[in-house]
């Protein structure tokens, strides 16, 4: 829904409404990415007790059962952190000039490269997409690189030749509360009382190469906010001062990871089955047939109350029942369904062997652990090495046109106006199997490369 028809070179202002309503149809997509960020962070339960509630009863003593019984296992934060692994093997960055490789070291400390990076990474592989924000902080004196997920920002193009350039940058920045007037009547009677004088407003920033904007949902530009920044319109650097690192080549806002959430919510409901189905197989169950049982529930460790039909020859009786449920086969399938899931996803997963119910989640966990990601991960550094380059050459361009001039500030020289930073991430190991690693050990024993003591630590 990009808007080609009309002039892409219209000043800001006069696209606001447009932005807006383009932005409206991401609205699902932002619920969706958070509820993703949500898990990632360790909020898994409360998604798979809403998705279990779709299929029983709420307030059942089925769904009370199923929900206490769930089994929390992360697939989304196993797998993330899996495959983001583009900086677990080093990253050296490098420049020509003596000078310009000092500051770049000083910068990598001060900015704490490596550590943001590598969070931007778990967010890329969240959700395709993320952003880094290299800013002056002013409270500590010195800039920083500020992390923003998915849901917190969108690339907006009127780029009639490349509808995947983009030429808005938009930054949602949360809600203000805005007071209203309180209104009267004409004998001075408060027609609203003070506590509903006020309402919640989303508040977003939009940047061009040229213009800085702050507005409201409602498409009003807010210069009473931009005065508290000191803000005239203008973007004082030249260029949109954010890094898009998207693994997306063909759209310029990457379509949302719905499986990874469909996984999510699958696994540790299946594995759920199991421990409900364990649950009823744990005991027996006494069953009265005509006989007089008032007040008593069923359910596993209860009494079933059965009555003969009329006219037939009663004959009171009691028994029990033992319930078998095999649950070996749902946990392998558990395991069947995430290893084929992990193969669509071109990913190579490990394997387990027979899984037991009182292994399973070490054992499910184990299939990821040990997936074979090499060249996941060396694709994985193409992106950065990419992002890295643009980070870069921002900073370069915000230390020398600002950052250098700030008063006290230590890093003072200026970066040559050739610098160039050049990014070179360390190769992958590949995975080598516990077979693999057997064979070798008995290689270098055989070959009394190694000793048996040796041999046996290893």
């Amino acid at each position: 829904m990009n808007v080609k028809y009309k002039d892409p070179n219209r000043p800001l202002r006069d696209k606001v409404s447009d932005i807006l309503q383009w932005l409206d149809q991401y609205h699902n997509q932002d619920v969706h990415e958070k509820k993703l960020l949500d898990i990632y962070e360790g909020q898994l339960l409360p998604y798979v007790e809403d998705s279990l509630r779709q299929e029983l009863e709420d307030g059942s003593e089925a769904f009370k059962r199923a929900k206490e019984r769930l089994v929390p296992l992360n697939i989304v934060k196993k797998v993330v952190d899996k495959l983001a692994k583009a900086y677990a093997h080093g990253v050296e960055r490098s420049c020509q000039d003596e000078n310009d490789q000092i500051l770049v070291e000083n910068y990598e400390a001060l900015l704490d490269v490596d550590h943001i990076m590598n969070q931007a990474n778990k967010l890329v592989e969240l959700h395709k997409y993320c952003a880094v924000e290299p800013y002056w902080n002013s409270t500590d004196g010195y800039p920083k690189l500020r992390l923003i997920p998915a849901d917190r920002f969108k690339m907006y193009s009127d780029d009639p030749e490349d509808p995947t350039n983009p030429t808005v940058f938009i930054k949602y920045v949360g809600q203000i509360t805005e007071y209203q007037e309180v209104r009267v009547d004409s004998d001075g009677q408060l027609q609203r009382q003070a506590h509903e004088s006020y309402r919640n407003v989303a508040c977003y920033y939009l940047y061009t190469n040229d213009e800085f904007l702050i507005v409201d949902h409602n498409g009003a530009i807010r210069r009473d906010l931009m005065e508290k920044m000191e803000a005239d319109g203008t973007n004082p650097w030249g260029f949109i001062p954010f890094v898009i690192i998207s693994k997306d080549s063909f759209e310029l806002v990457p379509l949302p990871d719905t499986d990874m959430y469909q996984m999510s919510m699958l696994i540790p409901k299946v594995l759920g089955d199991g421990t409900y189905a364990l649950n009823w197989q744990s005991h027996s169950i006494l069953y009265g047939i005509d006989v007089e049982l008032n007040g008593l529930k069923t359910g596993p460790d209860y009494v079933w109350e059965v009555s003969s039909r009329e006219g037939d020859n009663k004959s009171p009786e009691l028994g029990t029942i033992d319930p078998s449920v095999d649950i070996e086969k749902i946990i392998q399938l558990s395991d069947y369904i995430l290893s084929t899931w992990l193969q669509s996803r071109g990913i190579k997963p490990g394997t387990i062997g027979t899984l037991t119910v009182d292994k399973a989640e070490s054992g499910i966990a184990k299939v990821i652990e040990e997936a074979d990601t090499t060249k996941y991960i060396k694709e994985s550094q193409g992106v950065f090495t990419r992002a890295e380059h643009k980070l870069w050459n921002m900073i370069v361009e915000m230390h020398n046109n600002d950052w250098v001039s700030r008063e006290g500030y230590p890093l003072n020289t200026r970066f040559s106006e050739e610098c160039m930073v050049e990014i070179h991430f360390a190769d992958p190991k590949p995975l080598i199997s516990d077979a693999e690693k057997l064979e070798d050990i008995k290689a270098k024993l055989d070959l009394g490369l190694i000793s048996k003591k040796r041999a046996i630590l290893a």
